[in-house]
Parts: structure tokens; C-alpha cells; sequence
């Protein structure tokens, strides 16, 4: 299926008329009117149950805990994960970073729980849940990802990325679901250890890439055409009518990269052009 954002100029407005569309283009009253878009996606579940003992001031072993993923489409629309069997006497001293296969990071908890024990508790943690506490006793059960206390000490030794870390699982969304996640477990306070026993897991929804939106800016005598550099793979086309068939060309005005959006100037002097990006 091919994936499209179209545009029309109007003769003699600097107005911009933008369309999503999909498979198929209609034209009326001036306007392109868009096709709705199937929807495409999966949801896939993905465990590593090997156990992760969490040394006493120092990095855990494995470091990291990775799970591949492989088989999904789309593009990441929520992550939700669970540690599976947490033990620890000073929950306050872990701090666990999950990193996604783009390198994007977050922050699942950090100096929460207190001094209150854990022992052989499953945490999920997603979004729609209310964050994991900071200073009250943590029992089984889902929370939002929290990053409490100074972030100044959270530091993880390589291979871990460097922070900082935020602490909302929203980071994932619209990266791509299939590689290798790294689970990064720390100690950061001498004196108390523990494990995570029955290792973790992912469940990842996907869903279709979000095309994107093609500008336009008219300031005679051209026509300034952008889209952000973060969508690869689009081809810029034009075509000066609609109906009976549209004649799409390749524009093979140079592109230049500027504040995160490629950028293609053409000349503004048709009385009715159309635009598209094509992948």
C-alpha cells in the first residue's frame, strides 16, 4: 500500500489545503477530500525470564537483560513491561532503565519504595497507571514509570546510554518495534541487594507509520515546500491536474535540510498545481 500526503495550491491564495490520503484521491469543490485509512497493526507479548541478580552498589548481573523482538509492523503505539518476581531489602537503592532498539530510553523506577522490602512482587508498568510510590511500601501490581529523588546519581555504566532519563513510556511511541531491549538494572546505595527472579517482559502495540504532513508556504515568486527530516524514504511529486487522472512526476528540485524539515523551493508561477509525498 502505498502511503501518501497530498496538497493543493489555489491560484492567487497563499492558503494550504491538506490531505491525508490513502490509495486513492477525490477531488471536489475544490478541496481534496480523503479516503479513510485501514487500520493496520499487532500486539505482541516477548519474555526473557532469565533471572537478574541485583548486586549491592554495582551494575546487575546480566547488565543488560535483553529481549529481541522480531515479527511486528508499524510503528509502536504503547509499551507496557513487567519485572517478574522483584525481591530487594531497600527498594529505594534500584534504579531500572529501558532502552528500545532506536536508543530511545526511559526511566521505569528510580529511588522508589523507601526502605520498605519487597519480596517476590510482579510490577507492570504502563502509562495509564498511576506512578509506582515513592516512600510507600510497593506490592504487586501496575504502575506509571517514576523517577524520584535527584537525578544527579543516576548514572549507569556502558553499554547503557548516557541520561538523561525520562520517566513516561510515551518516549517508545511511533519508534519501531523489532530489534533488541535492553533492560539496565542498578544498585546505587551500599549495603542491601536483591533479584529479579523470573526475568521480564514486553507487550508492545503497533500500529500504522503516521505519513507526514507536507507544508506550503507561498512567497512570490515560489512556492516553499517542507516536511520533517524524521519521515526517510518520501519521494516529492507534482502534478498540475487531478481529473480525469492525475499525472504525478518526481520534483527534482534540490532539497535542503533545515531545522529538522527538508525543504524544496519551486516556482510559484502556475495558476494550479497539486503536490505529493509518495513512499
Amino acid at each position: 500500500m502505498e502511503r501518501l500526503t497530498s496538497l493543493m495550491k489555489a491560484k492567487g491564495s497563499p492558503a494550504v489545503f491538506a490531505s491525508l490520503v490513502i490509495n486513492c484521491l477525490l477531488f471536489a469543490s475544490g478541496l481534496l477530500v480523503p479516503r479513510a485509512q485501514s487500520a493496520v497493526g499487532v500486539l505482541g507479548s516477548f519474555t526473557d525470564a532469565t533471572s537478574v541478580t541485583i548486586v549491592d552498589e554495582s551494575s546487575a548481573v546480566p547488565y543488560p537483560s535483553v529481549i529481541s523482538v522480531t515479527g511486528l509492523v508499524g510503528v509502536i503505539t504503547n509499551v507496557s513491561v513487567t519485572l517478574h518476581g522483584l525481591t530487594h531489602s531497600w527498594p529505594d537503592d534500584i534504579d531500572v532503565l529501558l532502552v528500545a532498539p532506536e536508543g530511545q530510553r526511559i526511566m521505569l523506577m528510580s529511588d522508589a519504595g523507601g526502605s520498605f522490602p519487597v519480596n517476590d512482587v510482579t510490577l507492570t508498568f504502563d502509562n495509564s497507571a498511576r506512578q509506582i510510590p515513592n516512600t510507600a511500601q510497593i506490592t504487586n501490581g501496575v504502575y506509571g514509570p517514576a523517577n524520584w529523588g535527584s537525578s544527579a546519581g543516576d548514572d549507569f555504566p556502558l553499554p547503557a546510554p548516557a541520561g538523561p532519563y525520562i520517566a513516561s513510556l510515551q518516549a517508545f511511541y511511533g519508534g519501531a518495534p523489532n530489534g533488541t531491549w535492553a533492560l539496565f538494572i542498578m544498585d546505587d546505595i551500599p549495603g542491601n541487594d536483591g533479584e529479579l527472579a523470573n526475568g521480564w517482559s514486553l507487550t508492545i502495540a503497533t500500529g500504522p507509520e503516521p505519513p507526514p504532513m507536507l507544508t506550503i508556504l507561498k512567497d512570490s515568486p515560489v512556492l516553499q515546500l517542507s516536511w520533517p527530516t524524521n519521515s526517510p524514504g518520501y519521494t516529492l511529486e507534482a502534478s498540475f491536474v487531478l481529473q480525469p487522472l492525475p499525472d504525478w512526476t518526481a520534483v527534482t528540485n534540490a532539497a535542503i535540510v533545515t531545522n529538522g524539515q527538508h525543504q524544496v523551493v519551486v516556482p510559484a508561477d502556475e495558476p494550479q498545481q497539486f503536490f505529493r509525498l509518495r513512499k
